[in-house]
């Protein structure tokens, strides 16, 4: 059938799917039906109906997508699923019409069946239906793959998380230690820093862990609203961590005149920006300083966390902040340099979002 195979030639990458609805037109002018099955531990599940129209395999046509057949009701099945070779038979008394059953093998096991069904059903048809199968074969291996990688980038990542959080938390109880050791066994040499400023250190560390930890666990959903930003921007700066240690010139906000409002969750703007303040000061240097600036860019507003010293992003509290963004349909980016990480949130402005298609 070259019609059919010309069709499995030129959707060569296409998902399962899309090549199933491709060869159903096919299947409707040459008055064919087709199923397409999953191979299940006792039968086969119906995954799709094309073109149906006739009596297929006692009385499949009056099923649903969703629905098991074992095979001690499709013996036709089971000895393609048994044998991995496809089966053709004709019109006779057991079964009225003529059509194949072709087998869809992945790693030498056939997952999938593709069946068809038809008055002119001919053994070179077959041919062509396997070609179709082993398209359908390989894209699913192809997502498979997909699957596989978009698993191994998720185990990294948490894999990261969890390396970051150990090495905070080892960090932070060893200063702990040390501190309570001087408290203990005080030295009669002026100490070289204060053991209850270390105290206060780490603790403060390891409660920046907890609530990283305790956000990231937290089911997020923006509510989103038309927000005035410098507003949102002035309570983050009052309200982030750590901020008390530093003079009242640590952080600098810089904002334009005509900085429009965007579509947004007021709170889990501050809130993110809040994380990024309370990493760049609490990570900064004692006499470090922050810019925060906000400037129109496209169709958006580009808002972003700048400090000066050496830091690094901590991958967890960073994850919450890039959560919270994506939920309210933003971005958010970091460029590393020299002087340290700088963060950007981009959103939407409420005109752009307004003319949004």
């Amino acid at each position: 059938m070259r019609e059919l195979s010309e069709i499995a030639a030129s959707t060569d990458g296409a998902e399962p799917e899309a090549l199933l609805s491709a060869a159903e037109p096919i299947f409707e002018a040459l008055h064919w039906s087709g199923a397409y099955w999953e191979v299940t531990r006792q039968g086969a599940r119906l995954l799709r109906l094309l073109a149906p129209r006739t009596h297929l395999f006692g009385g499949i046509e009056d099923r649903v997508p969703g629905e098991e057949v074992s095979f001690d009701r499709a013996p036709l099945l089971e000895a393609v699923v048994t044998s991995g070779t496809s089966r053709f038979f004709q019109e006779s008394h057991a079964m009225p019409t003529s059509g194949a059953c072709v087998p869809i093998r992945r790693c030498g096991l056939v997952t999938h069946v593709l069946t068809i069904v038809g008055a002119d059903v001919g053994e070179r048809d077959v041919v062509a239906v396997e070609l179709l199968a082993d398209q359908i074969a390989a894209s699913l291996g192809r997502a498979e793959q997909q699957r596989a990688l978009i698993e191994r980038e998720r185990l990294a990542a948490w894999g990261g998380f969890a390396s970051e959080i150990a090495e905070e938390m080892r960090d932070s109880f060893a200063a702990l230690v040390l501190a309570s050791d001087r408290l203990a066994f005080p030295r009669t040499e002026a100490p070289e820093a204060d053991p209850l400023e270390a105290v206060k250190s780490g603790t403060a560390k390891l409660r920046h862990v907890v609530d990283g930890l305790l956000r990231l666990a937290e089911p997020v959903v923006a509510r989103m609203e038309v927000v005035g930003l410098r507003d949102v921007l002035l309570r983050a700066v009052a309200g982030a961590d750590d901020l008390g240690r530093h003079d009242a010139e640590a952080v600098e906000l810089e904002t334009t005149a005509d900085l429009p409002p965007v579509r947004a969750d007021a709170d889990l703007l501050r809130q993110a920006i809040e994380i990024l303040l309370s990493e760049r000061l609490h990570r900064g240097p004692a006499d470090g300083r922050v810019a925060v600036r906000a400037e129109p860019e496209g169709p958006g507003v580009r808002i972003s966390v700048e400090g000066t010293g050496p830091t690094s992003p901590t991958g967890l509290r960073v994850a919450v902040v890039r959560r919270s963004v994506e939920e309210m349909g933003g971005r958010f980016a970091i460029e590393s340099s020299d002087r340290g990480a700088s963060f950007s949130i981009w959103l939407r402005t409420e005109a752009s979002e307004a003319g949004a298609p």
